[in-house]
Formats: structure tokens, sequence, C-alpha cells
């Protein structure tokens, strides 16, 4: 497991670890593909960057943050283009990035008091 080091963003969730199959948030770990949102952090089913639809996404939706990081795994894909469609037209920014660099970027986001929420495939 990779450590970080630690960005305090208010009540939010806090990523401290990653690696090994899972993340350490907020002092818990977790095993498999997480989203972290701004109070709470829940297993996601998704394995594989391919798997991302607006399915998979629905509870970024219904928070709507200024801000989704996907993080997808060791390497990077593009989401489909219905899925950056949705996104956009919910005013939903969205960068997809490796899962190591999604962890730090919600760490740097967070830490500033944006409204962000990260979809972190396990590695």
């Amino acid at each position: 497991m990779l450590q970080m080091n630690a960005v305090s963003p208010g009540d939010g969730p806090v990523i401290t670890g990653y690696g090994d199959g899972g993340f350490t948030i907020s002092g818990q770990s977790y095993t498999g593909s997480v989203m972290v949102g701004p109070k709470e952090v829940t297993a996601w089913a998704v394995t594989d960057p391919a798997q991302i639809d607006t399915t998979s996404l629905a509870a970024v939706f219904a928070v709507k943050p200024e801000v989704l990081l996907v993080g997808c795994g060791t390497g990077m894909m593009p989401l489909p283009p219905l899925v950056r469609v949705a996104l956009s037209e919910a005013g939903i920014k969205v960068e997809t990035m490796t899962t190591a660099g999604a962890c730090r970027s919600y760490s740097i986001l967070s830490g500033d008091g944006r409204s962000v929420m990260a979809a972190l495939i396990a590695v």
C-alpha cells in the first residue's frame, strides 16, 4: 500500500493510501474499487474503465459535484462520449487519469474546499 500525505478537507473523507487492491480512507481500509464523495465512501462495482457508464456513476449525478475525478487503474482511458455529454449537461467537469493521480488530485482539490468526487478503480 502506497501512503500519501493526509490533507484535511474538513468533514470529508481523506485518502491516505492506495494499492494492493484497495484504499485507506479516513483510517478505514477498503478492498476493491470505491467512490469517494464529499461525506462518504462507498464500494464501486467497476473493475475496468470499459464498465463506466451513467448507471455506474448514478451517485455522482445525485450529488452533482463541481469535479469528478476518475481513477482508471494503472492506465488511462477516455470515458465514452455519451457519459462525458451526460456529465457536462449536469454541470460536472470530469478528469480521467490513473488511480494514483486521481487519489493525489482528490486530496489537493478537497483540501482546497472544492466540491469533488473520485471514482477509483483499485490497483
